[in-house]
């Protein structure tokens, strides 16, 4: 599976999209496999993936997945959580996996070495504060990083996640009916999804993408069960998984 960049077909492209009303969600009828026990080896998962909140559409975006029996993975940023603690509150609430995605979202290639390490501190510490979680998982802005700063997240027990499929939603906020198309077009199994619950379009598209995934047979899992699937185990500190370039994990890149 590469990391995407591409046109999408217009036959793809979907018209109005709305969020479902209430009690109308049929996920569980639809695929009733557990998301936390699901064996990835076994049934057809992929992830979905969330940066840069804890944000305002949050709220929905939690009642689009609980409905449909989804489970999702949340990269939030510190100065967010410590702005909305009872934002970050409610995705752990709801069983979301949730991790840091440093405290300021700068690019940490720019950073010094105590600079990175501070942005890091200064995110579990207020992940910590807010929901009583100690972060386990991160995702670097942009997805970069250097082996130093790996090294910097092993010491403070994080794992770095990346990514293998990129939607772009971010670009396309006001259409959110192309980041349906991207779904539609990329969804297999192992694919793990760079998204931002920050756009309202986002979460417009996700009451689409979700019940869809799931008519397709599709159990929605958090990354660990992704990586578990794989490597036998869940994620190790100071490893990364996934490759910003080449998008496979590869169990020989970690570590």
């Amino acid at each position: 599976m590469r990391v995407l960049r591409w046109a999408l077909p217009i036959a793809l492209v979907a018209g109005v999209l709305t969020l479902p009303e209430a009690g109308n969600a049929s996920g569980r009828a639809a695929n009733d496999i557990d998301p936390d026990t699901a064996d990835c080896n076994k049934v057809r998962c992929v992830a979905l993936t969330f940066d840069d909140g804890p944000g305002p559409y949050t709220s929905k975006l939690l009642w689009i997945l609980q409905s449909y029996h989804a489970k999702a993975t949340f990269f939030e940023i510190g100065e967010r959580i410590a702005e909305h603690p009872d934002w970050s509150r409610n995705v752990v609430k709801a069983g979301m996996l949730v991790g840091v995605h440093t405290w300021s979202h700068p690019y940490m290639t720019l950073q010094s070495l105590p600079e990175a390490r501070q942005q890091l501190v200064k995110a579990v510490d207020a992940l910590q504060k807010a929901t009583g979680v100690t972060a386990t998982v991160y995702r670097p802005p942009a997805g970069l990083s250097t082996p130093d700063i790996l090294k910097i997240e092993g010491e403070l027990g994080l794992s770095e996640i990346l990514w293998n499929v990129v939607a772009y939603d971010w670009e396309h906020s006001a259409q959110p009916e192309l980041t349906v198309a991207a779904v539609h077009q990329y969804a297999q199994p192992g694919a793990v999804f760079l998204l931002h619950d920050v756009h309202e379009g986002t979460v417009r598209a996700m009451a689409e993408a979700v019940p869809w995934l799931k008519r397709q047979g599709y159990v929605l899992v958090t990354v660990d069960r992704l990586i578990r699937a794989k490597t036998g185990a869940g994620p190790k500190p100071g490893h990364r998984y996934w490759d910003r370039d080449s998008g496979q994990l590869d169990p020989a890149k970690q570590g």
